[in-house]
This record gives structure tokens, sequence and C-alpha cells, in this order.
């Protein structure tokens, strides 16, 4: 499963509160919907609705009405983000009216993910959680790890990134994932040396890291680069996230300026700048492993107002960065995603 069992059952849901229908019938329901989805070596195709999925969402929406296969996703999308930013500018219509449906769809959808995991593996692009809860035990932050577990399936956040990708083609949590998964293979070497690291919280930060990009409002889309920070922020803080919010709100290129970083804040900074999205002639998204000398180049064309001194600055950070990975390999622990366990 992408997120454990273990992880989901110890504790309620706080900000949505589910459609109770005491009825194995709608277990069977949500089981026969999500195992009626084809898969395809990416996962599943969330455009295709199948036919008793359809008529089950019509009748649950009653006399809301149901606005269509071609437009539930979009509608899911903005129903969950106005729990996840309540001051967003995001609206759903028949919120209350059409929740028993939402809750229903977004159930089918976690059980749709669990078995794609099962029988697809964890993706590197694909999947969010590459630390399991009994490999988080015992840390500072492994409270507030279990909470971010329970959001992304209890709240939905999994899913409503899913369905973001769909209804918008930003590929965020193909991003989201690829920085988690080489936060994940580090931080679970570096518990074999010298080093203190507490891979809850470098993990659950890396999974939160560019949380806030869905928060930003569309007056905003300019500014997404500079402000994904604060709503990253604001999202940890709603949820009692702790230190976890701290560091993934803190993972710019230009923190790296300050003298003094936990490993766990240089692990999602140096896995965030290695993470990297390309466009492809079609116009698709695919997130690539670069190389740390192949992201100066491809960063560096991506900031703004670039003159002499702040290519310097640049040059003094990617240096740390530098140093960082050599250190890294100095201690024997492979940072290159295909070698990595």
């Amino acid at each position: 499963m992408y997120v454990t069992t273990r992880a989901v059952k110890s504790a309620p849901i706080h900000s949505i509160t589910r459609y109770h229908m005491n009825s194995t019938n709608r277990e069977e329901q949500i089981l026969q919907a999500a195992s009626s989805y084809p898969l395809g070596e990416n996962g599943a195709d969330l455009t295709h609705f199948p036919q008793p999925l359809s008529e089950r969402l019509k009748e649950l929406c009653a006399g809301a009405g149901y606005p269509g296969d071609g437009a539930w996703n979009a509608y899911v999308c903005s129903w969950l983000l106005t729990d996840y930013y309540p001051d967003s500018q995001e609206t759903a219509s028949f919120r209350a009216e059409r929740k028993a449906a939402v809750l229903f769809y977004l159930d089918v959808l976690n059980a749709l993910f669990d078995r794609e995991e099962r029988l697809l593996g964890r993706g590197k692009t694909r999947s969010l959680v590459f630390l399991d809860t009994d490999e988080a035990k015992g840390y500072e932050c492994s409270a507030a790890y279990l909470r971010l577990l329970r959001c992304l399936k209890e709240e939905y956040l999994y899913a409503f990134m899913r369905l973001h990708r769909v209804v918008t083609g930003f590929d965020t949590l193909g991003h989201i994932s690829g920085v988690s998964y080489l936060t994940a293979c580090i931080a679970k070497q570096l518990l074999q040396t010298e080093v203190r690291v507490d891979p809850a919280l470098a993990c659950g930060a890396a999974i939160l890291h560019d949380i806030g990009k869905y928060g930003c409002r569309p007056e905003e889309t300019d500014r997404v680069a500079y402000l994904h920070y604060y709503y990253t922020y604001e999202y940890a803080r709603r949820k009692n996230l702790g230190q976890l919010g701290i560091i993934a709100s803190a993972h710019s290129v230009w923190d790296l300026e300050l003298e003094n970083l936990s490993v766990e804040s240089l692990l999602l900074i140096y896995a965030d700048f290695r993470v990297k999205s390309m466009r492809g002639k079609d116009g698709s998204e695919k997130v690539c492993f670069w190389s740390l000398d192949q992201s100066y180049d491809i960063i560096l064309g991506k900031l703004d107002n670039v003159d002499e001194n702040k290519r310097r600055r640049y040059a003094k950070v990617y240096a740390k960065l530098k140093d960082f990975e050599d250190y890294l390999v100095f201690l024997g622990v492979s940072v290159e995603p295909e070698n990595t366990a």
C-alpha cells in the first residue's frame, strides 16, 4: 500500500468527517469499483470512470446533480482544497449535498491506490511513502510523521495530488515523490553511519515540501516559486506537524546561505535540487533525477534577475551542496537513485 495500514488506524479524522454508511455493501462497492480500473505501468488512468462507479456517484449526488465524469475530478479537487486551505478562493457548489458522493469516490481511490502498490510496487515518481511506520519509530518526529501519513490517507491528501495532476497537467506529485524517494534512500543509508539523522523528519519534510504550491491562489500563479514556502508552512501548522513543517518550508537553495543547517534540511535541499521536471515535445511533463552538475545549469536558467553578484551567491550555495555530496560518498552512501535500495 502507498500508506501502510498500521499508519492510518490509530487516530480519527479532524477536518474531514467521513460519511458513515454502516453497510458491508458500501465496502463491497468500493472494492468492486477499485478493481475495475485497468492498471498501466504508471498506475490507473483516473480519467476513466467504470460505469457502475458513475451510476453510484449519480445516485449519491441525488438532488444536487452529478456534474458528469468529465467535471467530477476537478470538482473533488476543489472540494478538498477548501478543507486544506480554508481561506482559499476555491468554492465547491453543493458541498454538503454531494459529500456522500465525494467521500465514496475518495474511498474508491484509496482502495485503488492500495491495489496499485500491491500489483505495481512503489513508484519513484508515483508513490510518496518510502519510509514504513516501523522504520520511523523511536525518533523525535515519529509522531508528527504518523500524523502526516494519516493526512495522506484519511484526509485524502495523496488522492488530491493524484487528481490535481490529472486535472491541471502539472506533475507536482511526481516531483514530490522523486524528492521523497531520494531523501528516504539517503536517510536510510545514513542510519548505518556515524551521522545522526531523524528519518521521520527528513522523509516527512520531503513529502510536505511543495504542498504549498496547491495553496497558491489563481492570481498568485506568477509567484508560486516564492509563495509556496508560506503555504507549505500554513498547511503544516494547521495539521499540527511541528518540525516537519519548519524544515519543509525552508528548502530554498538560498537557505544554504545560513551557516548551520541540520542534516535533514541539507538532505531535503539536496534532493530537491536534483529532482526536476522537463517538458517533452508533446508538452507532457516528465520528472527526472539529475546529477548535481546538471541541476546547477537547469536551476541557474530559472533564476530571476541574474547578475554577476547573484551568480557568485549561487556558486557558493552550490559549493555547499557539492561538499555535502562528497561527504555522503566518503561515508559510503550511494547518491544515485538507480543504485539505492
